[in-house]
């Protein structure tokens, strides 16, 4: 399904809780998106609601800058193979998913090349890169959001991680009970 991108559809969607007057609304090539779950939470008629400026496409957001850069915090240098960035020593983000339900405006990843990066086939080289490496210690599974992957695919890949060099296992940060449970369960299952 497309994502509304012209003003018109954007302001369809937002509906009531936006208030046109203050604002100047303007087509991006990075498409508005946001789920209407979301949506509900934007204060009716408050143009400086931060959770409408998360998502609002503005005529501001077009305007070219003399140094503007495409990879802002220079993921591309940082990766030594398709799916993995390697910024920080002991740390390493797998690109999980390119997918995320929303479409944050400040997003630094809008223009990261996820077709060349994200793909499941991809997966292994950098899981034997990072089981390679002994001085990795975190895994950060990262995209695009890897919430949004399948639950299948998403205990598939903890299943995968290769055991920490310094412990035996990683920490999952901010872990949904439903997912714990079920990858703890497929482990010791």
């Amino acid at each position: 399904m497309s994502q509304p991108n012209s003003t018109d559809q954007i302001e369809k969607k937002l509906g009531e809780r936006l208030s046109l007057p203050q604002l100047t609304i303007a087509p991006s090539e990075f498409a508005f998106k946001a789920p209407q779950h979301f949506i509900n939470q934007i204060e009716t008629k408050a143009p400086n609601d931060p959770l409408l400026a998360q998502i609002l496409p503005l005529a501001a957001e077009n305007t070219l800058i003399d140094d503007y850069l495409t990879d802002p915090v220079g993921d591309l240098h940082k990766s030594p193979l398709p799916s993995l960035i390697h910024k920080y020593q002991g740390r390493v983000l797998l690109i999980a998913s390119p997918k995320c339900d929303i479409h944050c405006r400040y997003c630094f990843r809008r223009h990261f090349p996820y077709e060349s990066h994200s793909n499941q086939r991809l997966w292994q080289q950098a899981l034997d890169a990072i089981e390679q490496d002994t001085s990795i210690h975190e895994v950060i599974l990262s995209g695009g959001d890897p919430m949004s992957l399948s639950e299948k695919v998403l205990l598939d890949l903890s299943q995968k991680l290769p055991p920490s060099n310094t412990s035996p296992h990683y920490e999952f940060i901010a872990e949904p009970q439903w997912f714990r449970h079920k990858r703890l369960h497929k482990k010791h299952g």
